[in-house]
């Protein structure tokens, strides 16, 4: 806690240095937030106990230093660690296969996933949710050989929307906003076949693992930070952590999994976003937003790599001018019509949009959809 304060300190220091207003506890504008404990874990002393007594009074004090130097940026408080693995009601495992038998069911997730952590006494409007997903079974699956267990991207195409569901629900159940900290595969997944027919995964599991987790933080629309990517990976010896390799970098900087990895997404939204969408087989885009637009363009990241030829945009309303591209920085300013208050956008290759292969959430708007043009910057 101590540590932390000093840190947040520092930072505001070397901010207020260039504008020599040391109390305006304004923060380091390249500090988004502190996460005072990363995967924090009981050992030992009790799943209930340690979330609803130990980190909240950790938490509270971490929080106070931050505060004290910096008064903008967000507290990344996580909850124990195991609560996406192992049965919330279940003892902690003692040893690795009684941990195998005690993992959630992702069919039923509702059942096993549960966090205790309660930080309702922390008066500050700038806490975040923080919380990692791996999944246990392809881990253990992949990674330790002497455990084999049986894992199938199909079955997770199918289990995960609900497990992922909870996951978010139980941050904002908690007045929380749900930030996913860590996501990711590990590259030696590369090797394994893929149980999903789809081209863009080459039959490895890897691409489908990606694909499918950035498919549920859209459909979420969950903030969320990749874990990780390495600018220092040497050859041969991953990223250097528990003899991982999980960087989707690789040690001469050449990008991996770009094709996966690498996805439109709304950086600004000008109205709420309901629904958001991305098909890395059909380069099928697609944004909902609802109620009235504020006086600002909906900002959306329109990698090349996905788009590398032309591609045909249809949107249900747009101010006079209100397309615009810029391909150099690949992005597309987006004015809605003020005078609308339900809005969609959809972008993919031209000469392929077909309505009937669009998903159930369009439908209602895509009577008032229609091919549009735009602007090149």
């Amino acid at each position: 806690m101590n540590v932390i304060g000093q840190v947040s300190k520092f930072f505001m220091q070397k901010e207020s240095e260039s504008r020599a207003v040391v109390s305006a506890k304004r923060g380091h504008p390249a500090i988004l937030g502190y996460e005072p404990f990363n995967e924090p874990h009981q050992v030992g002393m009790g799943k209930e106990y340690f979330e609803t007594k130990f980190l909240p009074e950790f938490y509270s004090k971490s929080v106070s230093r931050v505060r004290s130097s910096d008064e903008n940026a967000f507290l990344f408080l996580e909850p124990r660690m195991d609560w996406t693995t192992t049965h919330y009601n279940e003892p902690e495992p003692s040893n690795v296969l009684k941990m195998v038998r005690s993992f959630i069911d992702e069919k039923n997730p509702e059942n096993d996933v549960k966090s205790f952590l309660d930080v309702s006494k922390i008066d500050d409007p700038r806490l975040i949710f923080s919380f990692h997903y791996y999944d246990a079974y392809t881990i253990f699956h992949l990674n330790t050989p002497i455990i084999r267990l049986h894992d199938s991207m199909k079955v997770k195409r199918q289990n995960w929307p609900g497990l992922f569901k909870t996951l978010v629900s139980t941050g904002k159940n908690k007045n929380l906003m749900p930030f996913l900290t860590e996501f990711g595969g590990d590259q030696k997944w590369q090797k394994a076949s893929c149980d999903i027919d789809n081209p863009m995964y080459k039959n490895k599991l890897l691409l489908a693992y990606q694909d499918l987790s950035f498919q549920q933080i859209e459909a979420n629309m969950l903030n969320s930070t990749y874990w990780d990517f390495d600018l220092f990976c040497p050859k041969e010896k991953g990223d250097r952590w528990n003899l991982e390799n999980f960087s989707i970098i690789s040690h001469d900087g050449t990008p991996l999994q770009e094709e996966i990895v690498v996805r439109p997404y709304p950086m600004r939204s000008s109205a709420k976003p309901i629904f958001l969408n991305f098909d890395v087989l059909t380069k099928y885009f697609i944004l909902i937003m609802d109620r009235d637009p504020v006086d600002a363009p909906t900002v959306i990241f329109l990698p090349g790599i996905q788009y590398p030829d032309k591609f045909e945009i249809h949107c249900t309303d747009a101010a006079i001018n209100g397309l615009i591209m810029d391909s150099k920085e690949q992005l597309l300013y987006w004015f809605p019509d003020k005078t609308q208050n339900s809005h969609m956008l959809i972008i993919c290759p031209i000469g392929k949009f077909d309505p009937k292969v669009l998903p159930e959430a369009t439908q209602a708007l895509l009577p008032k959809c229609m091919p549009v043009g735009f602007i090149q910057k």
